[in-house]
């Protein structure tokens, strides 16, 4: 799968680091105390785990594998006891059946617990990390979901997997969708940033009206009290100049009559 893989020390130390963690023993151990002494149903090996079948399924022989060597029925009940009698009673194994055909591999995830989920995690770590991991294309087959067979669009494509190559896209998906989601917050909270900022500036904009506003009032306001100022002050001026010539007009009446020549009379 890669044309640089790490180098044999590397692999050496890598391995050795996640090998020995605190606790993988003891687990492996107690995994296999489970099985009879006759049976090896996990052992290490140290050649090639995906056997003949092609140059891309090489690995280092450094890397250890858990490989399934033969079941019986007493291990099977044993583990049907310890599982519980939902699933595993209803099954019917054959000695040495194919794991994929009796659904041993579903079960064993199912109800496997934590173990399980370790040894799963660290094998799949120590092949991601070592860059062991054998390119496999997926099958493609189509399932129908509505309507009539004849129809190509009644059909949806689904795309089989090993275990394997499940574990490492729920791994993609899972950080996916937390990319997606932070992306998508930082998102929300810019627009929400944006949003705050174009309210604040139409709030001032508002603000800023309503005191525009209120000063034009305040000066319509002044100038009709300027006006009504002006025309009280002309009311008051107008009588007293009446009264004035009223009182005047007798006199000039008099200073006219007194002007006039008299006539002399004949």
């Amino acid at each position: 799968m890669f044309d640089c893989p790490a180098t044999s020390a590397q692999r050496d130390s890598m391995f050795a680091e996640i090998r020995f963690q605190p606790g993988c023993a003891e687990k492996m151990r107690s995994v296999l105390s489970m099985a009879d002494s006759s049976i090896k149903v996990l052992r290490f090996v140290s050649d090639d785990i995906w056997g003949s079948s092609g140059r891309c399924r090489m690995v280092s022989p450094c890397i250890a594998a858990f490989l399934v060597k033969s079941w019986d029925q007493g291990l099977l009940s044993r583990c049907a006891a310890l599982c519980g009698s939902r699933g595993l009673t209803q099954l019917r194994w054959k000695v040495e059946a194919p794991l994929s055909g009796v659904g041993i591999v579903n079960e064993l995830l199912k109800y496997g617990g934590n173990t399980v989920a370790d040894m799963l995690l660290q094998y799949c770590s120590l092949m991601w990390q070592l860059e062991q991991v054998h390119q496999v294309p997926g099958t493609v087959g189509s399932m129908p979901k509505k309507g009539g067979l004849t129809d190509p669009g009644n059909y949806r494509g689904i795309t089989l997997l090993s275990v394997i190559y499940k574990f490492y896209t729920s791994v993609l998906n899972q950080r996916l969708i937390k990319f997606a989601e932070g992306e998508q917050q930082e998102q929300q909270q810019q627009t929400q940033a944006q949003q705050q900022q174009q309210q604040q500036q139409q709030q001032q904009q508002q603000q800023q009206q309503q005191q525009q506003q209120q000063q034009q009032q305040q000066q319509q306001q002044q100038q009709q009290q300027q006006q009504q100022q002006q025309q009280q002050q002309q009311q008051q001026q107008q009588p007293r100049a009446t009264a004035a010539t009223a009182a005047a007009a007798p006199l000039l009446h008099e200073s006219q009559n007194r002007l006039r020549p008299k006539r002399q009379l004949c």
